[in-house]
């Protein structure tokens, strides 16, 4: 497994506590993780095939 795989993998497994644990819509969820992922580095961004922000 590689890098972005796991990232990939972690954030999958967020998102299921998310939902399981706060009741959050998925549309609150998504937004959620939307603003995460932006918020990342470059590098990780470029790792994981995202437009740097």
């Amino acid at each position: 497994m590689d890098f972005s795989q796991a990232l990939l993998y972690l954030l999958d497994l967020f998102k299921q506590t998310l939902r399981e644990n706060l009741f959050l819509s998925d549309a609150m969820i998504d937004q959620i993780l939307t603003r995460f992922l932006e918020k990342l580095p470059s590098f990780i961004k470029l790792r994981l095939c995202f437009q740097a922000a």
